[in-house]
């Protein structure tokens, strides 16, 4: 393993060439051992890859550097091309990571994943959303990748595991560097209810040219990419290019032609993404991606697939919809007040009823509610 791990310290590799060499030696003691100059006249290796790896070898013990690795991070672990547990979505994308440092699990292969991305400064609907769409795909069974940054990425992240959901963070430094520092209580929980996913080694600091390069995993580790809230020219636009090429489905969630925010997201719609209306958008590809290749996989939802809530809700509005929608038929401001057992007064109740009636996922008929 320790061979692994000088391999994995050695970034400026890259797994593609990792991949060429294994093939010639085997494993990665040989390549320590055996590679010569010859790499670079076969055209295994670039010249400024050999002089990167000569390097390398001179300045790194692996022995005492693995043993430093294991008793600094007792808890971290490591995962290489080749290995059992190497992602088998990210084996045959552009550009591979040779090696994966990570804290918790590595993403389920027979889960549908979704990678959730948009803007780090977003509006009080961007949060709506992201709120949203990380609550219905956790409670769907669906695991949620992203970036771990403020904003949109966070705060799906953040719902995902709040609904007892699974979601990864994919950083853009060291697994053992919570960046942004403010994400930490979202850093620990991803820990344990999911996982702290990084191909930089322990100590990376998280440099603004290590972001473009990690978001490929992001997209690679996801069945569809979901955009929310996204200027015209922004570093998202560089994860979406990233999904195109690995043949990943791009949604995106449509705004106002108004908002700075949504115009990214409105010229990606306009150029082919899906449109990300409601929740059932998502779930019925994902149905459609995992079908196509025979498989299926257990929703959470006691109700399968098909339950979802539409887009655009509150919290309190999201627990009155669910309630009439489980009771299957009118109910009163006092009966939905006992059914969601005191948690909500009365008046609150009337307020949120009122809105949802605008936005037509509720219908009144004197004094009586139900779901349209």
């Amino acid at each position: 393993m320790m061979y692994k791990y000088f391999f994995a310290c050695l970034e400026e590799l890259g797994g593609a060439a990792m991949r060429r060499l294994l093939a010639i030696y085997g494993d990665e003691e040989t390549v320590y051992k055996s590679a010569g100059e010859n790499l670079i006249t076969a055209k295994v290796l670039t010249e400024k890859q050999y002089e990167v790896l000569a390097k390398h070898r001179k300045n790194f013990d692996p022995e005492k550097e693995y043993e430093i690795f294991i008793k600094k991070y007792p808890d971290m672990k490591l995962v290489t091309i080749g290995m059992g547990e190497y992602p088998g979505r990210l084996k045959n994308i552009p550009a591979l990571p040779y090696g994966l440092f990570y804290y918790g699990e590595l993403p389920e292969e027979d889960k549908p994943a979704i990678g959730i991305i948009g803007a780090r400064a977003c509006s009080s609907y961007g949060r709506e959303m992201a709120e949203y769409f990380g609550t219905e795909m956790a409670r769907n069974g669906v695991t949620v990748i992203s970036g771990m940054a403020s904003g949109i990425d966070g705060i799906s992240q953040r719902a995902a595991v709040d609904t007892g959901g699974k979601s990864y963070g994919i950083l853009g430094s060291g697994a053992d560097v919570c960046y942004p520092p403010g994400n930490k209580k979202l850093y620990e929980a991803l820990k344990e209810k999911g996982g702290i996913i990084s191909e930089y080694p322990p100590g990376t600091r998280p440099v603004n040219t290590n972001f473009p390069k990690r978001n490929r995993i992001i997209s690679g580790l996801s069945d569809i990419v979901l955009v929310i809230e996204s200027r015209m020219r922004s570093g998202t636009s560089i994860t979406v290019n990233m999904a195109l090429e690995q043949g990943r489905d791009v949604f995106a969630v449509p705004g106002r032609n108004t908002d700075e925010l949504s115009k990214g997201c409105n010229n990606l719609i306009r150029e082919g993404a899906g449109v990300a209306m409601n929740a059932e958008c998502i779930l019925d590809q994902l149905e459609a991606i995992f079908t196509s290749k025979g498989k299926k996989w257990g929703s959470k939802d006691p109700d399968g697939i098909k339950k979802h809530t539409p887009a655009g809700l509150s919290k309190n509005q999201v627990k009155i919809y669910e309630y009439l929608k489980d009771k299957g038929q009118q109910a009163g401001t006092e009966e939905i007040y006992s059914g969601l057992a005191g948690s909500m007064p009365v008046n609150v109740i009337m307020v949120e009823l009122m809105e949802m009636t605008m936005k037509g996922v509720v219908k009144e008929h004197g004094g009586r509610y139900e779901v349209i």
